[in-house]
C-alpha cells in the first residue's frame, strides 16, 4: 500500500471502553494488515443498519461488533465489500478471560476472511466497497486454508531421507511415512514408520557388510504457524522401535554381530520447518535416536560399528491434510 489513506480499514464497535475483549480483537485484526478504528455504537436501532453506517462513515471495508451473553458470544460483521451482514455464535469454553478473548478475536478474524472469500469467486459480488488486490489476497488466504493455531486436522506425510552414519556405519537412504493429528493450540500426536531403501555400508580390510533397518514409533508433537505466512515448524519427542539386519559380503573372516538381526527401542527427538498451505506442505525434519541396546557389528572378534548410539537422520516429505 502506498500510504495510510490506501490502507484497508475496519471499524470495531466497542462495548466497555477498557474492554480486554476489544483490545485483543483489535490486535488480531491488525495482524491481518488492517487499520483498526474503535468506535462506540452510533445509535439505537437495526444492528445491520448501524454497523453499515459505522463502516461507511469511516470509509472502512467492514464494521464488527461482539455481543457477549454469558458463555456465548455473538460475532456481527457488516461487510461492505459483499454487502452482507454475517452473524456467528460461538461458545466460550474457557473460564480464563485471556483464552476467552483469544477465541472471540480469532473467531471474528476468521469470519471476516470467510466473508471476503467471495471476492475470489468467478462472479464476485459488487458491494459498496470496491474489491482490491489486497482484499482478494485476504480472502484467498482463508480459502487456501492457511494454518492457525486453532485448526485441528489429520494429515499424512510421505517422503525419503538419510541416516547420516556415525560410529563406524556409513550413510543409508530411507523411505518414511507419518500420520499425525494436530488438534487445537498446536499440540498433537504422530505415528511414523519406514525402512531402509539403500543399506549402509560397513567396510574394512577384513571384509564388508550391509546394514538395513525397519522402524515404527509414536511421538507427541507441538506445531507452530503464523496465520499470515506459509511458514510453519513442528517438533516431536517419542519412542521408536527398530529392527536391524546385518548381512556380510566378501568377508575374509565371517561376519558376526551380537545377533544377525537385532531388535531394540529408544527415545527420539526431531523437528523442522515446512513451507506451504495447510492443505499441502513440503516439510524438512532432522532428528536423533538413541537405542537402549544398540547392536554391535563385529568382523570375527573385532567390533567395527555400533548402530543407534546415537543415530542421526534427516528427511524431506510431502504433507497433506486428509481430514479437518
Amino acid at each position: 500500500m502506498s500510504s495510510a489513506e490506501d490502507a484497508l480499514r475496519v471499524v470495531v464497535i466497542r462495548g466497555e471502553k477498557e474492554s480486554t475483549t476489544s483490545r485483543r480483537l483489535e490486535a488480531e485484526l491488525r495482524s491481518l494488515g488492517l487499520v483498526v478504528i474503535s468506535r462506540a455504537l452510533p445509535g439505537r436501532g437495526d444492528a445491520h443498519a448501524l454497523l453499515e453506517q459505522a463502516a461507511r462513515g469511516e470509509g472502512a471495508i467492514a464494521a464488527v461488533q461482539v455481543i457477549a451473553q454469558g458463555t456465548k458470544a455473538e460475532l456481527w460483521i457488516a461487510d461492505r465489500v459483499t454487502n452482507k451482514t454475517v452473524l456467528r455464535e460461538i461458545t466460550i469454553e474457557s473460564q480464563d478471560r485471556n483464552r476467552a478473548d483469544d477465541s472471540i478475536a480469532v473467531g471474528v478474524a476468521e469470519l471476516l476472511r470467510a466473508s471476503l472469500m467471495e471476492v475470489n469467486a468467478p462472479s464476485p459480488p459488487r458491494g459498496a466497497y470496491a474489491s482490491t488486490p489486497e482484499l482478494r489476497e485476504l480472502g484467498y488466504a482463508r480459502a487456501a486454508g492457511n494454518a492457525t493455531d486453532d485448526d485441528a486436522r489429520l494429515w499424512l506425510n510421505l517422503g525419503a531421507g538419510a541416516e547420516l552414519g556415525i560410529r563406524g556405519v556409513g550413510p543409508s537412504m530411507l523411505g518414511q511415512a507419518r500420520l499425525g493429528w494436530t488438534p487445537k493450540r498446536g499440540f498433537g500426536l504422530e505415528l511414523f514408520g519406514g525402512m531402509t531403501l539403500i543399506p549402509a555400508l560397513i567396510e574394512r580390510s577384513t571384509g564388508r557388510a550391509r546394514l538395513s533397518s525397519e522402524w515404527l514409533g509414536a511421538a507427541a508433537t507441538f506445531s507452530w504457524s503464523n496465520r499470515n505466512s506459509n511458514f510453519s515448524t513442528r517438533a516431536g519427542m517419542g519412542v521408536l522401535g527398530v529392527h536391524v539386519r546385518a548381512r556380510g559380503e566378501s568377508a575374509v573372516r565371517p561376519l558376526m554381530a551380537v545377533t544377525e538381526t537385532s531388535t531394540s527401542a529408544g527415545p527420539c527427538v526431531y523437528g523442522g520447518p515446512a513451507f506451504g498451505s495447510d492443505s499441502f506442505r513440503i516439510r524438512l525434519n532432522a532428528g536423533a535416536l538413541v537405542l537402549l541396546t544398540p547392536p554391535t557389528i563385529r568382523f570375527s572378534e573385532e567390533a567395527v560399528a555400533r548402530w543407534g548410539a546415537p543415530s542421526l537422520f534427516v528427511d524431506l516429505g510431502v504433507e497433506g491434510t486428509i481430514f479437518r
